[in-house]
């Protein structure tokens, strides 16, 4: 464990990262008892059986970039024998030797290297080192040619290492530097009840569908990086996509690689292939995605039935404006009206300066007007939402909370988030009904959780301030109502609120600060209008830049 001092920075114990592991071991060998199964546990008992520079050894190996490593090029103090390690880690079957003749292996040598154990490169010494490196494959050359000078190996059981770091923290292939920034101090971490923690995943099958989808992920986007998607689409055909959506974890991880993969198809001007992978989710843009391809396909009938759905059941305020509008057939009517909107708000004529940002402009003007304002947007509401519902977005007893080192609850940006929660935040909301009892609340959460991270809380000196003047100004049904929606769909409604907070003893608004090439986004609309019905003094501020 680190060494804390009065004096000096916190200093990591050599092995620290042995002990991280060893405490992610047995953080699961406490909850996952009934997920890890004969594989998983003889991988941890073959582990706990190596001496501990062996253990070093691969877990240096294994949280490192990279298939393979030159032995002769390693320089860790805290191991006494690395030979010996490396001995030990062969015989136990986690390395090998066996390298495959690839682009990765020949890229672990340097070019002046590769020109001296491949003599026929020498006509190309002029050349860059992946050309150089495309010829060897082109040959069919091996790896033993280079390989034999030193000691090569590659890391055999990575997979059962990343499988338990994803069981851990429920994504593929985070590093285990998790622990060191909780541990030196960067992040003031929430105190969780350990006891609380539930897995990820409830059924071996269901861990194995989460991790194998999260390889397969990984696997897309390198691909995309080198091949068209068209070519990567055609070697997807044995992904049993339906299997992944049955469960919770790899759904999510599915969502986002179609996404990414239809996405890609579209601008390969491939939308027929887009649909099919864009049927396979409604995560946003999906559905939307799907309507306009339908369209453009002729599919008039399918595009507008799906647009039907979409505004009954839409999952943001974009999806909600699109599926109007096209179903209205109003696409030129709805931005002549939001420009009529831009048109007859409020302006203000202002003399642009070098450096100033227009919304530092704006503040000044109403500073010399005798009132005060901050650029609040976003950060104003969420420091508001995160300090009144902290313990609604710490609450473990929802499942939420899956390991010591999280920041948020793993369910925030889901729907399943609010819905699991309403009663809790419908008994805060009514205990929240007096100003006194807001600005309370406020104080003492600020109080107590200063500094500790959070999902919505942004920390600064001074920060109580303005939202004592916010709660001051705004009736508690109001709040409520602003509040309500965020907690509604934290992933969306999170964001978009109107630019600057600008208050007098008497009065106050929020503005959302448009210069004369600037457009309202939806959600900002989504906020106006909402704020407008909760008649909560907020509209667009039209800025005119004159002559000095």
């Amino acid at each position: 464990m680190p060494e804390s001092s009065s004096t000096g920075p916190i200093v990591l114990p050599p092995k620290y990262y042995l002990d991280y592991f060893q405490d992610l071991l047995a953080f699961l060998d406490t909850h996952y008892a009934q997920i890890l199964d004969g594989p998983e546990k003889a991988f941890v008992d073959q582990f706990q059986a190596l001496s501990e520079d062996a253990k070093c050894l691969f877990l240096r190996f294994s949280n490192r970039k990279g298939p393979g490593f030159r032995i002769n090029k390693l320089d860790y103090e805290e191991i006494k024998d690395i030979p010996a390690a490396t001995y030990e880690l062969l015989e136990e079957g986690f390395i090998s030797e066996d390298l495959p003749d690839d682009y990765a292996t020949f890229n672990l040598f340097l070019k002046k290297e590769l020109l001296d154990a491949y003599p026929e490169l020498r006509p190309y010494r002029n050349e860059k080192k992946i050309l150089l490196i495309e010829r060897l494959l082109e040959a069919e050359a091996t790896i033993d040619q280079i390989a034999n000078r030193e000691p090569v190996v590659l890391v055999d059981k990575q997979d059962d290492f990343e499988y338990l770091k994803l069981l851990y923290f429920g994504e593929y292939k985070v590093p285990m530097t998790e622990f060191v920034v909780r541990d030196v101090g960067h992040v003031k971490l929430e105190s969780l009840d350990e006891a609380a923690f539930k897995p990820w995943c409830q059924t071996r099958t269901e861990a194995r569908a989460f991790f194998e989808i999260s390889q397969i992920k990984s696997t897309i986007r390198q691909a995309l990086k080198l091949f068209p998607a068209a070519l990567v689409h055609d070697e997807l055909g044995s992904i049993p996509w339906q299997f992944f959506q049955q469960y919770s974890q790899s759904e999510k991880a599915l969502s986002k690689i179609v996404i990414e993969l239809g996405q890609q198809l579209e601008r390969e001007k491939e939308p027929e292939l887009a649909l099919h992978y864009y049927r396979l989710t409604k995560k946003h843009p999906a559905r939307e995605r799907q309507i306009r391809i339908l369209d453009g396909l002729g599919e008039k009938e399918q595009a507008v039935e799906l647009a039907q759905t979409l505004l009954r059941d839409y999952s943001n305020a974009s999806e909600k404006i699109f599926a109007k509008d096209f179903l209205n057939r109003t696409n030129i009517r709805i931005n002549r009206s939001m420009t009529a909107r831009l048109a007859d708000a409020p302006s203000v004529d202002l003399v642009p300066e070098a450096g100033m940002r227009v919304e530092q402009l704006v503040i000044q003007h109403f500073v010399t007007s005798g009132y005060q304002a901050i650029h609040a947007e976003n950060f104003l509401w969420r420091n508001l939402f995160g300090l009144l519902y902290w313990e609604e977005l710490f609450d473990q007893s929802q499942d939420g909370f899956h390991h010591p080192l999280q920041r948020r609850a793993a369910d925030l940006y889901h729907p399943e988030f609010f819905t699991k929660r309403e009663a809790s935040f419908q008994a805060k909301a009514r205990s929240l009904n007096s100003r006194k009892k807001i600005i309370s609340k406020i104080e003492m959460t600020h109080r107590q959780k200063y500094g500790t991270a959070g999902p919505m809380v942004y920390w600064y000196e001074g920060m109580l301030n303005p939202l004592q003047q916010l709660v001051d100004k705004l009736m508690p049904r109001q709040i409520k109502g602003v509040t309500w929606e965020m907690a509604r769909n934290m992933k969306e409604n999170a964001t978009g609120f109107p630019d600057l907070f600008v208050w007098n003893d008497k009065d106050y608004f929020f503005y959302e600060i448009k210069s004369p090439n600037d457009h309202l986004s939806a959600q900002q609309l989504f906020w106006l209008e909402l704020m407008q019905e909760l008649r909560i003094n907020a509209d667009i501020l039209r800025v005119n830049y004159s002559d000095p």
